[in-house]
């Protein structure tokens, strides 16, 4: 697979179920897990400090929190997040995630359009769009 991504806390959500995806979003997810999960610290966080309605959920959720690779708050992201906050009207963790993606080469995948999409040099796959 030529193209990396990297998820956003809601596609990973959504993924796992909360809200219901096309069978083509959910094939075309799976499949790019099979090359890789990768997340950026944030996404991490928030996904492992959400307040779940079931154990089951939490277990899923922490099963693919543990098989993903976890991308850690470098200088590199700094600058970018930094660059981001000040050309962008964009929360901090949403330029945490959309800087992991940018310094790594990554494509984010998020239903998030609203925030991210201003973002020109952010390669942005929605999953609602497959």
């Amino acid at each position: 697979m030529g193209v990396k991504y990297l998820f956003d806390t809601n596609s990973v959500i959504y993924f796992l179920g909360k809200v219901v995806l096309s069978n083509s979003a959910f094939v075309k997810l799976n499949t790019i897990c099979e090359y890789g999960q990768h997340l950026s610290i944030i996404s991490k966080l928030e996904l492992l400090g959400y307040r779940f309605e079931s154990l089951i959920g939490e277990e899923t959720t922490k099963n693919f929190v543990t098989r993903s690779l976890i991308y850690q708050i470098t200088s590199e992201i700094e600058i970018e997040t930094i660059n981001l906050r000040k050309s962008n009207k964009i929360k901090l963790p949403d330029a945490i995630i959309a800087a992991t993606a940018i310094v790594n080469d990554y494509t984010l995948i998020s239903a998030n359009t609203k925030d991210f999409k201003p973002i020109t040099q952010l390669k942005l796959l929605n999953p609602f769009d497959l």
